[in-house]
């Protein structure tokens, strides 16, 4: 299975990454394996950078043309896009991100809410999106709760999403990365620290967190590099 993840990078402040000049995908292929992969990647965990999006609005493609999974494609789509629209068009899709990872979307619909109210993920803010994860959160961690006191057989019923102990804890885990970013800044509390590609969600600041530092004079030079991941 692939699917496609969001990394946040500061650009200034991260190790052999210059924020100057984009990195050619050779070069971003060795510093994705240094700097992600070869702590929480598996012989699995192929890849295909895809686009960096940088804070600037400025775009560098990482997929050769003519990819045959089409993945070249997505820089034609920033392409076309207003320079001054890319960043916030890059964070919205990590938003919905988000949003499916937690199985938020109403999959005919593409909508969050319930069949009287829906609201088309495509219209959400982001706050509104994070806000509906973490009521989502607290709701689905009950469930768990009442799904361990009870002490249900894994087996029973076994078309609800708590009965798989694997969806459970992935759901503890996503929770936990989840709760961790929003101490970040507000901006990209969607982001958690680097963890498994298996476990965790598809929106990580490759280092941490550590890209916060409030009182700069200048604003860190930040990208969000899509890379598409075998899992």
């Amino acid at each position: 299975m692939h699917a496609i993840y969001n990394f946040l990078i500061n650009t200034k402040e991260t190790h052999g990454f210059n924020p100057k000049e984009p990195p050619s995908p050779s070069e971003f292929e060795n510093w994705f394996h240094l700097h992600y992969l070869q702590y929480h990647g598996d012989e699995n965990n192929w890849y295909q950078g895809q686009l960096l999006i940088y804070s600037s609005g400025k775009i560098h493609q990482l997929c050769p043309e003519e990819d045959w999974r089409g993945r070249d494609q997505l820089y034609d789509f920033y392409e076309k896009m207003r320079p001054s629209h890319r960043w916030e068009h890059a964070l919205d899709s990590a938003a919905q991100c988000l949003a499916y990872d937690f199985n938020l979307l109403n999959y005919s619909g593409f909508s969050i809410g319930n069949e009287d109210n829906k609201n088309p993920i495509e219209e959400m803010h982001r706050a509104d999106i994070l806000s509906a994860i973490e009521d989502h959160i607290i709701s689905r961690l009950d469930d768990a709760k009442k799904w361990f006191t009870t002490k249900k057989s894994i087996y029973d019923k076994n078309t609800d999403l708590m009965n798989s102990d694997y969806a459970i804890r992935r759901l503890l885990v996503q929770s936990a990365h989840f709760i961790e970013a929003q101490s970040y800044d507000h901006r990209y509390s969607m982001f958690s620290s680097p963890h498994s590609a298996y476990d965790s969600y598809r929106c990580m600041d490759i280092e941490g967190g550590s890209f916060i530092l409030k009182d700069e004079k200048e604003p860190p030079v930040l990208c969000i590099a899509v890379v598409d991941i075998h899992t």
